[in-house]
């Protein structure tokens, strides 16, 4: 007699089961378990992060190797290293958000699944900031994926776009008028006024400290932060640029400090091309950059 927590572990109870099905709704996805398992969805709770594992049920048959996404402009690869469904098990595997856990009903409700409606589920994993998080630069053909998807728009060309990064160029220059205040709540906050000045082509900064603005606009996911560093030119110019961080979620046309140290001065083309931004995954998402320069200078 085994109780109602214990499973067959013959061979029988070791093949790969159907646990639930996959429900596409407007605004989330939907979990649906079969009723002999949803006792195990006990200990999951809103806001926890889970490994979907579910079945590419279109697909009748599979490939060893294929052009990633399909584009035939890109050479093949081996199915292995890509995320397509034409796999030998059909297996698919999505991390998503959980949005509430319905016990009763079996029905667990979830953001960002990858599936296709009415895909077979056949497993469920904790997500684990220790074992699953790997935090790292993206770049490569990682980071032409996410211009793609928008993470800079606005490019002048391709040669901003460099191996570990994206470069910025610059849009306007502001000469500062007044001075500023920076509290901790910022409820005394005072940023100070900056006149623009304006050139055609070129223009000569002497030394000083400057604010500028770049033609990108950045839109960076919630699962993505960016920092920036200048271009070694212009280091070598005695001049540099200091940034904040680009934080999860923010979205806008982004300003920073630019500071000539040469005391003959700075020349500065227009579009010129100041800073590279590196973009690291979190491992997870985030809330989001919510501040009062969401979408600026847009």
């Amino acid at each position: 007699m085994v109780s109602g927590s214990q499973r067959d572990t013959s061979q029988e109870g070791k093949r790969t089961k159907r646990i639930g099905i996959v429900k596409k709704r407007r605004d989330h996805e939907e979990i649906i378990l079969e009723e002999e398992f949803r006792e195990g969805l006990d200990g999951i709770k809103e806001g926890d992060y889970l490994w979907i594992l579910y079945q590419f049920h279109k697909c009748e048959s599979y490939v060893l190797k294929e052009h990633p996404k399909g584009d035939k402009k890109r050479e093949r690869r081996g199915i292995f290293s890509l995320r397509g469904p034409r796999r030998p098990n059909f297996i698919g595997m999505s991390l998503v958000r959980v949005l509430n856990v319905d016990l009763e009903g079996g029905v667990l409700r979830v953001k960002g699944l990858d599936a296709l409606d009415e895909s077979p589920v056949i497993d469920l994993k904790p997500y684990s900031p220790l074992y699953d998080s790997i935090s790292h630069l993206i770049s490569g053909d990682e980071l032409r994926e996410l211009i793609e998807r928008g993470i800079v728009s606005n490019l002048i060309d391709e040669r901003q776009i460099q191996p570990n990064g994206i470069e910025l160029t610059l849009e306007s220059i502001y000469e500062l008028e007044s001075s500023g205040v920076i509290d901790y709540d910022n409820s005394s906050r005072r940023i100070p006024e900056g006149r623009r000045i304006e050139f055609e082509d070129e223009v000569h900064l002497p030394s000083g400290c400057y604010r500028i603005r770049f033609n990108e606009i950045v839109s960076i996911p919630k699962n993505i932060v960016a920092i920036a560093r200048p271009r070694s030119s212009l280091l070598r110019s005695g001049a540099t640029v200091e940034t904040a961080v680009w934080d999860s979620g923010y979205r806008g046309r982004s300003e920073a400090l630019l500071i000539i140290f040469n005391p003959h001065g700075l020349t500065l083309k227009k579009n010129a091309r100041l800073i590279q931004l590196l973009f690291f995954h979190l491992g997870k998402e985030v809330n989001g950059y919510s501040g009062k320069y969401q979408n600026e200078n847009l």
